[in-house]
């Protein structure tokens, strides 16, 4: 088994966010390439990306969910990444972490092709990096083009990826929406009143999917959407009710946005359980009291199950919410859903998990030590699920 990490050393892991680190500063933006250095594009064969990453533009990465990213090896003292953001709501965060240090966030600039640079002054040697995305989809969708070394400087292949692999379907809590807005545990999210609040609080390294994997040790898709509910013309990705979409019509897509949506290729990646924590936002639009309309939602999720499944015969499937604050009543339709379709289908890979505060724990998104909580439960409940990885 898989030793969890514990409080102090995710807590430890964020504190240092908030802190400098010799020879590593903020990235800061430039508009012209650097003038003596070596240039590597995004489709370099020693980049290793994570998640539902997208190269319809040749040479080009295309990011649409919090947390998908990259990792690589490099040699030298500098880096600098070039990006380009689209106009689609909010400009979107990056995080870099440089041999497992503190992260060093990168604030794209809507509708423009920057080049950031992240580092300069290192030990000259061979340094570990990760790059992944901050914010979930709501802020479109946000291209990496390539990466500037020192001169002579080069990358080298990254670890290898962890055997164990997890998908996650979710909200903006899974997205890690206002995660990292400490002081404000138990607050609802309008008290939040920080200086670019929405810009920065929002990290998707500190939702509870990615404590998850880190925790147990997985490589993971991660795909949490803001407003995300199960049902089409329900909860709120996508506006007024009339256009909203839900995980019915988002979980077999690469880009979920409507109006520019495109398949995702399921030969990419193949986990070993899959992760679902919507109900949340069914509320809005959806009555699980109505007698007709729960049997419907019940009959939705378990469509939408059987479509994973024709991609992933082999995986358990984990349904869930979490501890923001919701009427319980969808977390009991969704452990019928679990019982129904194990009976119905002969099967016994569905499975339905609690939280100890699930729908009572916090009036608004978990900071990130509720989230490390929710990521600790999950961890737990995984490690001791029948049938998963070899139990």
């Amino acid at each position: 088994m898989h030793k969890l990490f514990g409080f102090a050393s995710l807590r430890f892991g964020l504190y240092c966010v908030l802190v400098a680190m010799p020879g590593v500063s903020v990235a800061a933006r430039q508009e012209k390439s650097p003038p003596d250095a070596a240039w590597i594009r995004a489709d370099d064969h020693y980049l290793q990306y994570s998640g539902r990453v997208g190269f319809a533009e040749p040479k080009v990465a295309s990011f649409y969910y919090a947390c998908s990213g990259f990792r690589t090896r490099f040699t030298g003292r500098s880096l600098a990444l070039r990006f380009e953001e689209d106009t689609f709501g909010q400009a979107n965060s990056f995080g870099v972490r440089i041999d497992d240090g503190v992260e060093i966030p990168i604030r794209l600039v809507a509708g423009k092709d920057l080049s950031y640079i992240v580092a300069a002054g290192m030990p000259n040697r061979t340094h570990d990096l990760e790059v992944y995305r901050r914010q979930d989809t709501v802020g479109g969708v946000a291209t990496f083009k390539g990466l500037w070394l020192d001169k002579g400087a080069k990358l080298e292949m990254p670890a290898a990826r962890p055997l164990r692999k997890i998908e996650f379907f979710g909200d903006s809590v899974m997205a890690g929406a206002a995660s990292i807005a400490f002081g404000y545990q138990g607050k609802s999210d309008p008290s939040i009143d920080y200086e670019n609040a929405d810009d920065f609080v929002n990290n998707g390294y500190w939702g509870f999917g990615a404590i998850t994997a880190r925790m147990v040790g997985a490589d993971a898709n991660i795909e949490g959407i803001g407003g995300l509910p199960l049902r089409d013309h329900t909860g709120w990705f996508g506006g007024a009710l009339e256009n909203a979409i839900g995980l019915e019509s988002t979980w077999d897509k690469l880009d979920p946005i409507s109006g520019q949506q495109s398949p995702w290729d399921f030969s990419s990646f193949t986990p070993d359980v899959v992760v679902i924590a919507v109900g949340q936002n069914d509320a809005h639009g959806g009555n699980i009291m109505d007698p007709a309309k729960r049997i419907d939602w019940k009959n939705a999720y378990k469509k939408v199950l059987d479509g994973m499944r024709s991609h992933y015969p082999k995986a358990s499937f984990v349904l869930t919410t979490t501890i923001l604050m919701h009427d319980l009543d969808w977390d009991r339709a969704m452990n019928e859903v679990a019982d129904e379709y194990d009976r119905s289908r002969q099967t016994a890979c569905v499975h339905y998990f609690a939280f100890k505060l699930s729908g009572k724990g916090t009036l608004g998104h978990p900071r990130f030590d509720e989230q490390e909580d929710m990521g600790r439960e999950l961890a737990t409940y995984l490690e001791h699920l029948p049938g998963l990885w070899g139990h």
